[in-house]
């Protein structure tokens, strides 16, 4: 790419690009965070982009002059961008429902903590699970293959258009389903097991109601719930290797479904 030799038409094309690659960056949960500078966001998209856009193959005279053509095309490229991101959040968005209802049994669900990703206020639990999956999936390499199918997409998607058939909404619902079907198998061992502690303590107190079950139950149930958690660390680590690995051809499978 001549920077010099840089045409209108070429700066066209170069904003279809920025489109999908910004999306997916602002989409990705490290950016997310308020903490991370907006315009450090910006200048890694802008960066992606101009490495991406040397292997964008599109003719010149399907750019149309028009601004609503044009404007619609961004469209285009946004919902790209947005459907290919989705992939990752909903994965994580499992992760912080198996820690809510994790957090929820061990009645941790009053002791909030700020997240620095969201800004918002969420259980303790729900944030330890939450960045633990998402330093397993940067050290499997989650964000290299991200990077990866971004540039396939410019292959396999013409830029500035999109195809959308009915089979991509019932992948999209497939994969939304799933989140709570993960999220439930993630939180099963400490769910079950303070489940098991609490009919215990009711079985204590129907047969020994002087022992104050509150003031001791706590405690053990919060001990078993922790002890448990752990075992759902390993848990996690087993699902995000297997989404890690099924991720290519998740995002692939997409990709074609948005093709025309």
């Amino acid at each position: 790419m001549d920077l010099l030799n840089f045409s209108v038409e070429d700066f066209k094309i170069f904003i279809l690009v920025l489109s999908r690659v910004s999306i997916l960056i602002f989409m990705f949960p490290i950016f997310r965070s308020p903490m991370f500078p907006d315009a450090a966001k910006a200048g890694l998209a802008l960066l992606l982009s101009f490495l991406f856009f040397p292997s964008v193959k599109i003719h010149i005279q399907t750019i149309p002059s028009n601004a609503i053509e044009i404007l619609i095309m961004i469209l285009a490229e946004s919902i790209i961008g947005l459907t290919l991101g989705l992939v990752v959040s909903i994965f994580f968005g499992a992760v912080q429902f198996a820690g809510y209802l994790v957090g929820f049994q061990m009645s941790f669900a009053i002791a909030n903590v700020l997240d620095p990703l969201s800004g918002e206020q969420i259980s303790i639990i729900q944030q330890m699970a939450y960045l633990m999956a998402l330093i397993l999936f940067l050290l499997f390499n989650g964000h290299l293959l991200m990077i990866s199918a971004i540039q396939d997409s410019f292959g396999l998607i013409q830029v500035g258009f999109i195809s959308i058939k009915k089979s991509l909404f019932f992948q999209i619902m497939t994969m939304s389903g799933n989140l709570f079907l993960l999220g439930i198998k993630i939180s099963a061992p400490p769910f079950a097991a303070c489940f098991f502690v609490d009919v215990a303590f009711g079985i204590i107190s129907k047969f020994t109601p002087q022992i104050p079950i509150l003031i001791v139950g706590m405690p053990i149930k919060i001990g078993v719930g922790l002890l448990f958690f752990g075992v759902s660390m390993k848990v996690i680590m087993i699902f995000t290797k297997s989404f890690v690995e099924q991720f290519p051809t998740t995002l692939r499978i997409l990709i074609l479904l948005m093709g025309s």
